[in-house]
């Protein structure tokens, strides 16, 4: 294995990204300066400026993780609210995949490999992510359509085209419904966004699916492995 490719088992993204912070990163093997094309033997010992790098998971390893609302996603050490809490514990590099709003909450995956990670969250791979929303607000035929068709709408100075989505009615309420929609794209707070602009304010939204991974009765804020099958349906999603 090269340098590399350990620094993107261990979390460091795609080989081009790996690349690119390489020189600030200050890497070196057996306390000599490293490439990032360096061959490395399972003996040696890589650090990052002095500090030594925990080896990266053997395999691949991924996580669901029912992530509780007021949890943000960006990782920022030692705060409570962040998901650098919930990392704690599981092997160096392990990070999550993609985000989940503050404000939401449902499933997320925690992911030892870096690459796997870029992979599938890159748009070309469509992975489809699946939502239950609760709106408030009238839901008229006309507006299940303007939000299947994807509504532009303005963040600051700019307008955002999404792209169409599925939306199901699962339920009629008094004063609004129960929503599921599914998206391939994950623009931030984009549901939140659509919904605004045909009229809905969403209280509540909860991810229940990535691809195949199901959040199931899986408890807030608990973590389960993935299945065999699950892990190699999500490289398989990120191979096409």
């Amino acid at each position: 294995m090269r340098v590399w490719q350990y620094l993107s088992k261990a979390g460091f993204g795609s080989r081009s990204q790996v690349l690119a912070q390489f020189a600030a990163l200050q890497v070196t093997v057996n306390g000599h300066s490293a490439s990032p094309l360096t061959q490395l033997t399972p003996t040696d010992q890589v650090q990052l400026a002095g500090k030594p790098l925990m080896p990266p998971a053997a395999a691949c390893q991924v996580w669901a993780w029912h992530k509780p609302v007021g949890v943000d996603c960006n990782v920022r050490q030692g705060r409570a609210d962040s998901v650098w809490q919930r990392l704690q514990g599981l092997p160096s590099g392990t990070h999550p995949v993609g985000r989940l709003d503050k404000d939401s909450h449902g499933l997320m995956l925690l992911c030892t490999d870096g690459q796997l990670t870029q992979q599938l969250m890159h748009p070309q791979h469509l992975l489809c992510k699946t939502y239950q929303v609760q709106v408030q607000g009238t839901l008229s035929t006309e507006v299940v359509q303007r939000l299947q068709a994807g509504p532009a709408y303005q963040v600051g100075p700019h307008t955002v085209q999404p792209q169409p989505c599925q939306v199901e009615v699962l339920q009629h309420q008094a004063t609004g419904a129960l929503l599921q929609m599914q998206l391939h794209e994950g623009k931030n707070r984009q549901i939140r966004y659509m919904c605004r602009a045909v009229g809905l304010k969403v209280l509540d939204l909860q991810r229940v699916a990535i691809g195949k991974v199901q959040l199931g009765e899986l408890a807030l804020d608990a973590l389960r492995p993935l299945s065999a099958a699950e892990l190699l349906q999500l490289q398989a999603a990120a191979a096409t």
